[in-house]
């Protein structure tokens, strides 16, 4: 393994939000971009109507599902993608270059790559409903795209979504029985959890909706307003995994009021936390 840095820019100020990483002294780089943020940042952005591949990711509740395309107008192919409610994150590759841009066989043997790849790993669900086709790149091209798909590997593993990586610790949670695997959706919230059996600690999942509902009388907002200061919840959603000490903690925080956890929270099967414990 060599060094390396990597150069991250928020350009609305948001450590949880829109992103654009690169590897110094690399021209490829990569947009991180929330569902919700999409058609603003695309028509905002001109590096984002050139040639590039994809990826799109669900939450963990939804299944770790994950898509490979790639596109000549890369942003517009996006915004296409915003009426499929199977994925919460985008991440784009383009090279910034306006010398060295991707060709469409260029993407289209990157897309056929970063597919065998991620579907020989297995860490996620591709959901691509077609193998993409390869196309002919010469023989001194392949090794130039062999190096791009390896700094796009390290980008994707940054962001946290080791598509590509066997050894990736992303792999270890997927063997979590499904037996600490919880739903809450009581006052229209749509959460999902991995309980503790043993310390009670509860996580709660990226993507996990609150109620949309106020609080009410009962509710106690700090370690909500905490928790949404610190760019954890936004508009009523978990951007990013969140470790509660209980499981009613847990469940106050995304019902707004007070509630037993180990009543609420239900497994697949309909069987409370309640009920396992016995």
């Amino acid at each position: 393994m060599t060094p390396f840095t990597i150069k991250t820019f928020f350009p609305s100020g948001d450590p949880s939000g829109f992103r654009i990483s690169e590897i110094t002294n690399d021209s490829l780089q990569a947009f991180y971009i929330p569902k919700e943020d999409v058609k603003k940042i695309v028509e905002s952005r001109l590096e984002l109507t050139w040639n590039g591949v994809y990826t799109l990711f669900s939450n963990p509740s939804n299944g770790n599902n994950a898509y490979i395309g790639e596109a000549e107008n890369v942003g517009n192919r996006l915004k296409q993608h915003l009426k499929e409610d199977t994925w919460e994150i985008a991440i784009i590759f383009i090279i910034n270059n306006r010398e060295h841009q991707l060709s469409k066989a260029d993407i289209k043997h990157l897309e056929h790559l970063m597919y065998t790849e991620a579907n020989k790993i297995n860490n996620m669900n591709l959901i691509n409903a077609n193998t993409p086709h390869n196309s002919f790149v010469s023989e001194s091209r392949v090794y130039d795209l062999k190096h791009i798909f390896k700094n796009i590997d390290i980008l994707l593993r940054s962001f946290g979504y080791p598509l590509f990586n066997k050894t990736s610790n992303f792999q270890q949670s997927k063997s979590i029985s499904d037996k600490n695997l919880f739903h809450l959706t009581l006052r229209d919230a749509d959460a999902w959890a991995y309980y503790n059996f043993k310390t009670s600690e509860t996580k709660v999942l990226a993507g996990s909706k609150l109620t949309p509902q106020d609080g009410t009388i009962s509710f106690q907002p700090k370690q909500f307003n905490e928790l949404t200061k610190n760019g954890i919840i936004k508009n009523n959603i978990f951007k990013k995994d969140y470790t509660f000490s209980s499981s009613s903690t847990a469940a106050k925080t995304i019902l707004k009021r007070s509630a037993s956890g180990p009543f609420s929270w239900k497994n697949k099967e309909g069987k409370s936390i309640k009920d396992l414990a016995k």
